[in-house]
């Protein structure tokens, strides 16, 4: 009962959170980018001439927000999303062999890696500025979220899939 207890505790961390960055700071801060999207939303990365507009546009007040609320929750996030998927990923894998349902759980893990790797390099961008920026700073930056989108999503796809076998053993067993 307490395992169970810790589950969903930890996907209401990770759903809060993530609906704080949803409704809260990704809006202010593409508000304060004139409606530029923020480094974290662009899954399949960005060139240095993008990375300098975006910060050019980016006012003082949206920098600092970027830097101490949006990234304060990112050292979070990262964490519980891949722990609240690797669980649920263990979970479903209760009837595979040991080395299979491991593998499978810790799929999560190189995302979670990237997505802080991508913060400390997003952090180096704001904290450099437009024309402070290098394309060695931003390819790497981009490199990160490049790596975090696909692994995320490998996560989810690998969640989905034993998500619908799941309910339809469920189906199965219970003759529907």
């Amino acid at each position: 009962m307490r395992a169970k207890f810790l589950f969903w505790f930890t996907i209401s961390v990770t759903a809060s959170l993530y609906g704080a960055m949803a409704v809260w700071t990704l809006p202010t801060i593409i508000n304060e980018a004139k409606g530029l999207w923020p480094f974290d939303l662009r899954l399949t990365g960005y060139g240095f001439d993008e990375a300098r507009e975006f910060l050019a546009a980016l006012s003082d007040k949206g920098a600092d927000f970027y830097l101490n609320v949006q990234q304060r929750l990112d050292r979070y996030f990262p964490f519980f999303l891949a722990l609240s998927t690797g669980w649920a990923i263990f979970l479903l894998t209760s009837d595979m062999a040991p080395r299979r349902r491991t593998l499978l759980t810790i799929i999560p893990i190189p995302g979670m890696i990237f997505d802080y790797m991508e913060n400390a390099h997003v952090a180096g961008l704001l904290t450099a500025g437009p024309n402070n920026i290098t394309p060695q700073m931003v390819e790497l930056a981009s490199f990160y979220s490049r790596l975090k989108s696909g692994y995320i999503t490998l996560a989810f796809v690998v969640l989905l899939i034993l998500g619908i076998k799941w309910w339809m053993q469920r189906r199965q067993e219970n003759g529907v």
